[in-house]
Formats: C-alpha cells, structure tokens, sequence
C-alpha cells in the first residue's frame, strides 16, 4: 500500500478505482463483454502487438540512453507509462497519415508536445485530499465528455458554454492552490527530480519523430515492394529494383510517396524497365520545374 501511495498521487489513485469499477460495470452486461473480448482479441493480434513492440522498445532504449546522462531513474516509470500511452501509441497508430501527406511528421511534433506538456502540467497540478479528488474525478470526467459530445452539434452551445466554464473554474481553482503551495514551498517545486520529469515527455517526443519517420518510410518501402512482388516473378529482376529504389530515393519519403502515387502499374519485365520507372518521375519533376 505505501509503495502505491508513494508512486501515484490521490489524483491517479482516483482515476485508478474509477477506471476499475467502470471496466467492471460495462462487463456485467452481455453485449458490452462480448465487444470487450472481441477487443482483447484484436489487441492482441500481430499487427497491433507489433505497434505495442515498436514504441515499448523505442521508449526502453530512450530511458537506458537517459539514465546514462543522468537523466532518467526508476521513479520515472510511471511517467514513461503515461507518455507510452498517451503519445507514443497515439502517434504510431496514426502513422498511416505520415504515408499520405509527410507534413504530418512536422503537424505532429507541435501536437504532441502539447499532449506531453498538457500531461505532465495536469499530473503535477496541486492534488486534493483523496476523498476529494475520488468524488471530483467522475464528475470532471463526465464534463468534459460532454463538452466533447457539445462540440458536434452548434444546437449544443448552451451546454458547450456550462461544460467549458465549468472547466475553466475547476482549473482555475486548482491552479490558484498549486501557485500558493509553489509560493509556500518553492524550493521543492525548482527541484532536479521535478525538472526530470517535466523535461521526460518532451525529450521522448522530440527523438520519437525521426524513429517514427523512419518506421513510417520502412513501412512505405514494404508497400511498393509487396506490389512489385505481386508484379514480378522474376526474383532477380525483383531484387533489382528493390536495390535500385533504395538507392533512388534512400530516406525521402516525400519522393517515394509522390513516385508511388503517380507510377502506376510496377509490371517490370526487365532491368531497364526499372530504370524506365524511376526516370519516369524524374522527368515530370523536370517538367512540373519549367513551369
């Protein structure tokens, strides 16, 4: 009990039994259990296990790295868990956008920071007495669902107006009394581990991005590959222009994305019809630069 008291605040705590109960509640009917178990199964599915795999690594390597420069240690556990959750998975799972439009990558650093900043600043905000925030916890939860649900009909702005100022006054009240305990305690407040876990989110964010450009571009590279494959059953012209794509485009999953949306059929016959096909979008970049 004290290890748990320790690690989570009465906030997380609160969250914790209310989650519990209502994982609980929604299992007690019949067709909310069967969709729960058709969920389990479709975490665990390959595809989706191997998204877990991917950010669990990344964010295992990621803590080693840091523990070594002195900036990461054991405590910071739970607050590598609530990243992995909140903004790892989130942004592996929505990597598909990445293979559409690159501008994501760059759209998603700016968001995710947010999420990262929003996250810590939320979990480091003065925290009730338990009882408090047990009581607390359900009904802010249950405002801003509704806010949520305010927010796509504009026949909702009466409730969307109560559900946001009812949410502004809560934060606001919460905010004053975690400046007067900052006032009253400074010294705690500017202290190293509180620094650590504040800068934790942000560093994991910013060296996530070229880890998930990367696993995006390898994801894009397997996709025009399986389609040359179902093209070509000639294993050496196929591992040809596997190499020769490589070579072509290397990291630029811009030019790969472009080339593959406008190229068409990938039939090859022969080596230089894999030539043909990469000199192919050349020649309409060329083309589009004379205009």
């Amino acid at each position: 009990m004290d290890w748990i008291t320790n690690t989570f605040n009465n906030r997380e705590i609160a969250l914790f039994i209310w989650g519990f109960l209502a994982s609980c509640g929604v299992l007690t009917i019949k067709s909310f259990r069967k969709s729960a178990f058709k969920l389990i199964k479709f975490l665990f599915s390959n595809k989706v296990f191997f998204i877990f795999l991917i950010v669990f690594i990344y964010a295992g390597i990621a803590s080693y790295i840091l523990r070594e420069l002195n900036l990461w240690e054991a405590s910071m556990i739970k607050d590598t868990v609530y990243w992995i959750f909140g903004v790892g998975l989130a942004l592996m799972v929505n990597i598909t956008e990445g293979l559409k439009d690159t501008s994501y990558f760059k759209k998603a650093i700016f968001d995710s920071l947010k999420i990262a900043g929003a996250i810590e600043f939320i979990s480091n905000l003065y925290v009730f007495g338990f009882v408090f925030e047990l009581i607390a916890t359900p009904f802010i939860l249950l405002i801003g669902l509704l806010m949520v649900v305010s927010e796509t009909d504009t026949k909702n702005e009466k409730l969307l107006k109560f559900t946001y100022g009812v949410l502004v006054t809560y934060g606001s009240i919460v905010l004053v009394f975690s400046i007067v305990s900052i006032v009253k305690d400074f010294s705690s407040f500017v202290s190293l581990a509180i620094l650590r876990n504040f800068l934790l989110p942000i560093i994991l964010t910013i060296f996530y991005i070229p880890f998930l450009y990367l696993t995006g571009l390898m994801m894009k590279y397997e996709m025009v590959f399986t389609r040359l494959g179902f093209f070509n059953d000639d294993q050496e012209i196929f591992k040809y222009a596997k190499r020769k794509l490589i070579l072509n485009f290397k990291f630029n999953l811009k030019k790969l994305i472009e080339w593959d949306s406008t190229i068409g059929s990938l039939r090859t016959e022969r080596k230089e019809d894999i030539i043909e096909l990469i000199n192919r979008n050349r020649r309409k970049e060329w083309k589009n630069d004379d205009f």
